[in-house]
């Protein structure tokens, strides 16, 4: 039988949970709107112009579409299909030029160069690395249906490792280019450069949308033109398109290029685990 003592503490622990309940929507409806507030917000404006973030851009495409096509298929003997490993060494060699030509830029100007990192992260940088896994599976799983290849074989959003064998050697090339090169190249380009430059001169949300639309064109015009049917519409420009959407609210959330970099890996690490795996 229930004593009266027992159900008042019962009633008081409901009270209390409630009261925590509420508390923590609170904070959660808080967090959200600071961080729609931060995206709409006009930033300070960094030092480097549009032409700036407009060349680099240039210089990425140059040395992606270019100079790794050049080094493709010195490695290949099929020029009309080059093998994925191949590819991948092209598109390492592209991206690490890119990388090398935005830290040398930037560095000639300690105040640019910091403004390009942004500081240190405001945010748990292991947050950001469970954000990035939730992201890749979270994009894969939309891509997937609406491309209609719900099996293994799809892989994560990342177009480039279409045709890859579980070959070991073939591994280490995959794991340089998804943990080192492409995460790299991509966050100073992209999320370093061009995103804070185009809010700061259109405004907070027009910069974000524009720098996701940016990113996905040239990863259909690299990546995702290999592909065909659905796999090319979904895996070549909207996965992307959604992943460049979620590193660039992470560079806002986080306010550092770091807490970019750390959500990419989260991405791209997902990516090899599943490779690794199946």
């Amino acid at each position: 039988m229930l004593r009266d003592g027992d159900a008042i503490q019962g009633h008081q622990a409901i009270g209390i949970m409630r009261a925590y309940l509420v508390a923590d929507n609170k904070v959660i409806m808080t967090e959200n709107s600071r961080l729609t507030q931060r995206i709409a917000g006009k930033p300070s404006a960094p030092e480097w112009t549009v032409t700036d973030a407009g060349i680099t851009l240039i210089v990425m495409a140059i040395a992606l579409l270019l100079i790794g096509s050049v080094v493709t298929l010195t490695l290949d003997n099929n020029p009309t299909a080059p093998q994925t490993v191949s590819l991948l060494i092209g598109w390492m060699v592209g991206l690490i030029i890119t990388a090398i030509f935005v830290v040398v830029r930037w560095r000639r100007d300690k105040s640019q160069f910091d403004a390009l990192w942004g500081g240190q992260s405001q945010r748990p940088l292991i947050v950001a690395l469970v954000i990035g896994v939730g992201a890749a599976f979270t994009v894969d799983l939309v891509a997937a249906i609406g491309a209609g290849v719900l099996n293994a074989e799809r892989f994560l959003s990342l177009a480039p490792l279409a045709g890859l064998s579980g070959d070991i050697g073939q591994l280490v090339i995959a794991a340089l280019f998804l943990l080192v090169a492409l995460p790299l190249a991509d966050s100073l380009v992209f999320f370093g450069v061009i995103q804070p430059r185009l809010r700061a001169s259109y405004g907070g949300w027009i910069g974000l949308l524009a720098t996701a639309v940016l990113y996905a064109g040239l990863w259909y015009l690299v990546y995702g033109a290999r592909l065909s049917g659905g796999l090319q519409v979904w895996y070549g420009f909207i996965a992307p398109l959604l992943l460049g959407l979620t590193l660039g609210v992470m560079r806002i959330w986080t306010g550092t290029l770091v807490g970019v970099l750390v959500t990419y890996l989260g991405i791209t690490l997902s990516a090899l685990v599943v490779l690794i795996a199946f």
